[in-house]
């Protein structure tokens, strides 16, 4: 049995670390902590809200951000949680009220509420830790589980993705040790070179059904393909060759690098 996730590919990592009967695994676009993936990325955001807007009392905090680094938030729950990303990289925000702010590490914190919505993320993410694909990675090969193997595992994830953002997925590439096992997509090489390549990345190994990305993804399909045929052996770079990192550079990537 081989394991090919293509939109569930986070929970797919736990499933992979303890069933010995899946030989081989590609996961596409995976992110590590759930509430981080609802908390920052612009297409994720309005899902976050709407769960805030239902707590009693209500952890929405106007003025909230109704855009990051220029893609727009879509509402009406917005919220401000304030919270920088990794390793001092710097996030745009737009809010209710007009202003603009650069959040940062260090940061100092002047939002009404934003506070408790970090609070809310760290107690979501602990209660989550159990399923957390970031606390299974490192039993994929660096440290397998009693009677596993070590596990042939590849995977893929794009620049500027609005859905998963980058700094989550390489979360898991960090706490597996799986650099080397990652395709990385370069998005904003696609988009430059024709303006009909989708802004959000999200999903490229399916969109067959785009002609823009059509050959990319039948690209990554192909790669896929002879991943499995190999029994987990074999990674070739996809084509359009230009457009990718295999495996993915180093440092790795960690702001959002959206396409505005």
């Amino acid at each position: 049995m081989k394991l090919v996730a293509p939109l569930g590919g986070s929970y797919g990592i736990d499933l992979f670390a303890v069933e010995p009967a899946i030989k081989a695994a590609v996961f596409n676009v995976p992110f590590g902590i759930f509430a981080e993936n609802r908390r920052i990325p612009a297409g994720s955001r309005p899902l976050a809200g709407a769960l805030l807007g239902t707590r009693m009392p209500s952890l929405l905090n106007p003025p909230g951000v109704i855009s990051i680094d220029g893609v727009p938030v879509s509402g009406p729950n917005y919220f401000h949680g304030n919270l920088p990303l990794r390793d001092g990289v710097t996030m745009t925000v737009a809010l209710q009220n007009g202003a603009i702010e650069e959040i940062r590490s260090p940061a100092t914190n002047t939002a009404a509420g934003a506070l408790q919505l970090q609070t809310w993320a760290d107690r979501a993410a602990w209660a989550g830790h159990a399923s957390n694909p970031i606390a299974y990675a490192s039993s994929l090969r660096d440290d397998p589980l009693a009677g596993m193997p070590v596990r042939p595992v590849l995977i893929g994830f794009a620049k500027g993705d609005r859905q998963v953002f980058n700094a989550n997925t390489t979360n898991i590439l960090r706490a597996g040790a799986l650099t080397d096992r990652a395709t990385f997509f370069g998005n904003d090489l696609a988009f430059a070179e024709n303006p009909a390549v989708p802004k959000d990345p999200h999903g490229f190994m399916t969109r067959i059904d785009i002609p823009a990305v059509a050959d990319i993804a039948r690209g990554v399909q192909q790669q896929i393909v002879t991943f499995f045929n190999s029994d987990g052996t074999t990674i070739i770079h996809p084509e359009p060759n230009r457009f990718f990192e295999v495996p993915v550079s180093t440092p790795l990537p960690e702001g959002l690098a959206y396409i505005p």
